[in-house]
C-alpha cells in the first residue's frame, strides 16, 4: 500500500529519498502506472497521465497550460458521450497537423526573408 507519512514519501530500499510528491517518488522506484477510462470501443483516456502532466503543469505554476487541459480533457468526455468521439478526434488531428503546417511554413518564409 502506498501512504504517505507526515506528508512524504519515503523509499523503502537502503536510500534517503522522500519527497511529497507522488509522481516523483514513483519514478524514483521505476514504477509506471497507468490508469485506462474506457471512451468507446476504440479509445481509451490515461487519467493518470492526465493527472501527472497537472501535476508538473502544477509544479512549474503554469496556469494556462492547467487551463488548456482541464478544457481539452471535459471536451474529450462531452464528445464521447454523445458518440461524437470519433469525428471529434479526427478534427483535432487535422487542426493539430495543420497547426504543425503552418508553423513550418511560417519559419520556412521567416528564414528566407
Amino acid at each position: 500500500m502506498l501512504m504517505p507519512l507526515d506528508g512524504h514519501f519515503a523509499c523503502k530500499d537502503d536510500c534517503d529519498f522522500t519527497t511529497c510528491d507522488v509522481f516523483e517518488f514513483l519514478d524514483h522506484c521505476g514504477v509506471e502506472f497507468g490508469w485506462s477510462v474506457h471512451l468507446n470501443e476504440r479509445y481509451s483516456f490515461d487519467l493518470f497521465t492526465f493527472l501527472q502532466i497537472l501535476n508538473d503543469l502544477t509544479n512549474k505554476g503554469d496556469l494556462d497550460g492547467i487551463y488548456d487541459h482541464v478544457q481539452s480533457a471535459t471536451t474529450l468526455m462531452v464528445n464521447a458521450s454523445d458518440d461524437d468521439l470519433e469525428d471529434y478526434i479526427e478534427e483535432a488531428v487535422v487542426a493539430s497537423e495543420m497547426k504543425d503546417i503552418i508553423n513550418g511554413v511560417e519559419r520556412l518564409l521567416k528564414d528566407n526573408d
